[in-house]
C-alpha cells in the first residue's frame, strides 16, 4: 500500500509458482545476520513498545514488557510471529531455496546491490546514479551509521543471550543457501 510493490503473495498460486522457477525471472533476497537482526529489532522495538503490544498482545496489554531484558524478549518472540524477527529460513517453504540465484546481504549492502543489478543489467539504468540527496550516488552507499542499533544495544547482551539466539536461529544457521555462521558477540559479563 505504502510503496507499490507487489509481493509473491499478491499473484495466484500458479503464476507464483512460474515465478519462482521460471529462467525468465531472476529470484534474489538480501539478508542481515541473525543477532545483528536481533540486536537492530530489539533497538527498535525498544523505542516503539507500543508496536509491540499492537503485534504480540492486542487483547492483553502490557506484553512489551518483555522488552525489559533481552532473554524475556526472546520468549515473547517464540510465541508472537513477526517478520522482523522470525528466521529467515521460513520466510518461504524450503523447497524454494534452491530456487534463489542471489543472496545478498545487508551488512554488504552497497556492494552486492551493485552485483545484483549487473548480473541482470540495470545498474546503469537503476543503480549507478539517481539516488541520494543530489541525485549524484548510486542506489546504496556505505554507511557505518545504519549499524548504530546494533552498537547501541550489545552493552544489554549476554552470554546467555547468545546461546537462545544460537537456537531460536538454528535453522537459520543451517541453511546451506544463506552461509551464516553462528559467530559468538563477544560480551563481559559483570
Amino acid at each position: 500500500e505504502t510503496n507499490g510493490l507487489k509481493y509473491l503473495y499478491d499473484f495466484p498460486l500458479d503464476k507464483a509458482e512460474t515465478m519462482m522457477t521460471s529462467p525468465n525471472w531472476t529470484r534474489a533476497i538480501f539478508v542481515r545476520s541473525p543477532k545483528d537482526r536481533f540486536l537492530s529489532v530489539f533497538h527498535h522495538m525498544s523505542r516503539d513498545r507500543g508496536n509491540v503490544e499492537q503485534r504480540c498482545c492486542p487483547h492483553r496489554q502490557g506484553c512489551s514488557s518483555a522488552l525489559d531484558d533481552m532473554t524475556s524478549f526472546i520468549g515473547l518472540m517464540k510465541s508472537c510471529f513477526s517478520t522482523h524477527w522470525a528466521p529467515l529460513s521460513e520466510r518461504f517453504d524450503a523447497k524454494w531455496w534452491p530456487y534463489i540465484q542471489f543472496i545478498g546481504t545487508l551488512e554488504n549492502v552497497d556492494v552486492d546491490s551493485q552485483k545484483l543489478l549487473k548480473a541482470i543489467g540495470a545498474w546503469d539504468m537503476i543503480g549507478r546514479n539517481g539516488w541520494g540527496t543530489d541525485g549524484n550516488e548510486p542506489l546504496f552507499v556505505r554507511d557505518d551509521s545504519a549499524f548504530a542499533s546494533v552498537h547501541q544495544s550489545l552493552g544489554r547482551y549476554s552470554l546467555a543471550v547468545d546461546k537462545m539466539l544460537d537456537e531460536y536461529y538454528k535453522v537459520d544457521y543451517e541453511n546451506k543457501y544463506l552461509n551464516f555462521m553462528s559467530k559468538k558477540v563477544y560480551v563481559m559479563e559483570h
